[in-house]
Order: C-alpha cells, then structure tokens, then sequence
C-alpha cells in the first residue's frame, strides 16, 4: 500500500510584473507581487523592499503575521525587540515573530534591496 497522497491545488495563478502593488514611501517602496489584494494569494504575501542610502523603516510590527527578510542587495543594520542589532548583507536572513517590533536601517550608499515574506496574505503595519 502506498502513503503517498497526490496534493490538491486549492487555486494557482502567475501574478505579472505590471499587475504587482507598489507604494511609495519616504524611505524607499514596497512592491507586493502576491497578497491578498494581488494574486489572491490565501495564505502568504511575498514582496520586495528598497531601503533609500541612509534611510530606515519606521520601528514596527505585525500583528496578523511573522515575516522573513531575506537581503539581495546592500547593507542594512536590523533589530528585533528583545535582540542586538545585527549588520546584514547580502545573501543574510532575519526571522521576525509575530507582534516583534523590528526595524531596518540601510547604513551603505546603495539601495538595499530585500526579498520579504509575510505567513498571512493580508498584513498589517504597526508603527512604534
């Protein structure tokens, strides 16, 4: 007897580059490429951030969800509530809990740009 069960897709769909949410913020913008209000995404969001040189996002948390942070381009420094800062770069991950207030800082004199993820597909932004 086999165990092995086929898996059943609820839905699937390609999300295009035209059709992703960006908003524009003093620090930089968030493009979200699948969420609730793109893609229909059910049960994650997943967008990309650009940090400006020397800016940083405000002090936050997510009430609804944990979130990823994975840096693709520059240096950022990150702290999460109860941690030391860390120095990120390049190709470095950050897990943040829920309800953690956390916050990025770009320190170099590029964009840093970083992969997020989010386990819920609508998040919430809570500034400190």
């Amino acid at each position: 007897m086999n165990d092995y069960t086929e898996p059943v897709a609820v839905c699937a769909g390609v999300v295009r580059a035209e059709a992703a949410e960006t908003s524009e913020h003093e620090w930089g913008r968030i493009i979200f490429f699948a969420s609730d209000a793109v893609g229909s995404a059910t049960e994650q969001s997943v967008g990309r951030c650009e940090i400006n040189p020397g800016a940083a996002l405000p002090r936050h948390y997510h009430t609804k969800c944990s979130e990823v942070v994975h840096v693709l381009q520059g240096t950022i420094k990150h702290t999460v509530e109860g941690s030391r800062m860390e120095t990120l770069r390049a190709g470095d991950t950050v897990i943040i809990p829920r309800n953690f207030v956390h916050q990025a800082i770009n320190v170099g004199e590029e964009q840093a740009v970083l992969l997020i993820s989010f386990s819920a597909p609508k998040r919430d932004f809570i500034t400190i």
